[in-house]
């Protein structure tokens, strides 16, 4: 469970999405969500099973539902590999935040800081970003995300209910983690 970035020149990338996919095949369930495949929405079609493209970039979130993890963990907790009391993520929800968390690496990657960020995305001056400012900003960075995604987005870091992200909730997004389970914002130092 978990996101997967895979380059399928890259030999040890290709054999864990041959992995990925016959898991996915062989477990109940929607275990692919969120794909892209060289950074458009994708669905892996049936045939990559037994002929798996030599090139280009898959993205894929690998989930798995409640009985299916029970059992993982029931067969590998003897394994000296297993970590000790780890419990795998079930379910689909972790994916929204995780998508989130990459938002704000992609936004941390192009700017030095919450001010530098807020500022570039704040085109107009009023001291907030609305969600078409926040969706328009973002793509031209090369992010594109779902209006779902947006909606997500909005109810993380929206504290006040306003509608819009004032700079104050957009340095909390920027100085915190994402709780992958609950969707809520984690101070970076009590995160560790």
């Amino acid at each position: 469970v978990g996101l997967y970035d895979l380059d399928l020149e890259n030999r040890e990338h290709r054999r864990i999405a041959q992995e990925l996919l016959q898991l996915g095949a062989e477990e109940p369930g929607r275990n692919f969500v969120d794909v892209t495949y060289n950074d458009k929405d994708f669905v892996i079609p049936n045939g990559w099973l037994t002929n798996l493209p030599s090139k280009g970039h898959l993205s894929i979130h690998y989930c798995r539902e409640d009985a299916t993890a029970r059992e993982v963990v029931a067969r590998n907790r003897e394994s000296p590999a297993w970590p000790e009391g780890y419990m795998e993520r079930t379910g689909q929800a972790w994916v929204l935040y995780m998508r989130l968390r990459v938002v704000k690496e992609k936004l941390m990657e192009r700017f030095e800081s919450a001010k530098q960020s807020f500022q570039a995305m704040d085109r107009d001056g009023q001291g907030s970003l609305d969600r078409t400012e926040i969706a328009v900003h973002l793509f031209s960075y090369g992010v594109w995300l779902a209006p779902k995604e947006i909606s997500a987005m909005m109810r993380v870091l929206d504290e006040d209910g306003s509608g819009e992200i004032d700079f104050d909730e957009w340095a909390a997004f920027w100085h915190s983690e994402i709780d992958l389970d609950s969707g809520k914002l984690i101070n970076e130092q009590d995160a560790h």
